[in-house]
């Protein structure tokens, strides 16, 4: 089961790396980018739609990853820790205040 899987992979592989190879043979008019605030440079269309086209890919791959979720649960241990801390200095501060008062 995992060679046809494997088989399926890269026949979808091959065929988007020819399809991109094709796309790029016949956009190659120059075409400037605009995102609102600032113009890119002229550039082939067929770069613009590839570079967009990987771009997405690698963060789909960042996110799937789970390197965002790992980001975000250290930030939350971090907190964490430091609630710790803040409690186990109010907790001393308070067996102080016990011991002085025979408790």
């Amino acid at each position: 089961m995992s060679s046809i899987t494997r088989v399926m992979a890269l026949g979808f592989l091959v065929s988007v790396f020819l399809l991109s190879v094709g796309f790029s043979f016949f956009n190659t008019q120059q075409v400037p980018l605009s995102l609102g605030f600032m113009v890119l440079a002229a550039q082939p269309l067929a770069l613009w739609v590839l570079g967009a086209f990987a771009l997405g890919g690698i963060l789909g791959l960042l996110l799937g990853s789970g390197l965002f979720r790992h980001w975000r649960k250290e930030r939350e241990l971090a907190q964490l820790r430091a609630r710790i801390t803040n409690l186990e200095q109010a907790l001393a501060g308070t067996g102080s205040v016990n011991n002085k008062h025979g408790r």
